[in-house]
């Protein structure tokens, strides 16, 4: 079931139709996710992926505080781009999620996929299992499925224009989001081109080291093969 909705327009300077993807739209994607389409969006434009950092507790509450910011996200980014917007779960909503599937795991920071998000002890049946799989699978479906494509399509204010999306998308991130941002490019730098980050004080991923010295994840690879099963994709992060 194509679950994808028009939530509202933006009245910014550069109108956006609002859209929701529903939870299990996608195959594999348990979280739900808002995606700000520019209403003259023609041609190929690259998706600039944002993550929510706001204090909502549930996934809904979450979405209800990002389509509010969403104004103020736009006007951050300054330039006409289609915004994608995964809803990650709070720290509260993961660990009651656990504690249901009785699991006795504390995980940090969900938000910034904390290392504890890839533990062994989460079942792949878990609807956070793996978040930073789901925002991939996410963004490589809008991007190639026509079917997702067609749905967008028809619930766009402007639907003469023909858009596409490139295969890969900027990553836009300020404060907690930027951190958030940092860690899902080491975790997935083949899914971005660029990365606008501000304020996010210290916590930056090193890979390499100084003197080829390692940290491990989520400053650095040392432990990253262990912990994600793959292993660092070197070329794609430079």
């Amino acid at each position: 079931i194509m679950n994808i909705k028009l939530l509202k327009t933006t009245d910014t300077t550069c109108q956006f139709d609002i859209l929701k993807i529903e939870p299990g739209t996608i195959k594999g994607v348990n979280i739900p996710c808002i995606l700000a389409l520019p209403q003259d969006l023609k041609g190929e434009s690259k998706l600039t992926l944002v993550f929510n950092n706001e204090n909502g507790q549930t996934l809904e509450a979450s979405v209800e505080n990002i389509v509010a910011q969403l104004p103020d996200i736009i006007e951050g980014v300054q330039f006409a781009s289609p915004v994608i917007i995964p809803i990650l779960p709070s720290q509260q909503e993961f660990n009651q999620s656990l504690e249901d599937y009785g699991i006795s795991l504390k995980v940090g920071e969900p938000k910034q996929f904390a290392r504890e998000c890839f533990s062994a002890e989460i079942p792949s049946e878990h609807p956070f299992y793996r978040l930073d799989n789901q925002v991939a699978t996410l963004i490589q479906s809008i991007s190639t499925s026509d079917d997702i494509k067609a749905k967008l399509q028809s619930l766009r204010t402007d639907k003469d224009t023909d858009f596409v999306f490139s295969p890969k998308s900027n990553g836009f991130g300020h404060s907690g989001a930027g951190a958030a941002m940092l860690r899902f490019a080491l975790l997935h730098p083949e899914m971005l081109d660029t990365l606008i980050i501000g304020g996010n004080g210290d916590i930056i991923p090193t890979p390499f080291g100084a003197n080829g010295a390692q940290l491990e994840y989520p400053f650095g690879i040392k432990d990253y093969n262990q912990l994600l099963g793959r292993n660092f994709l070197e070329a794609d992060y430079k």
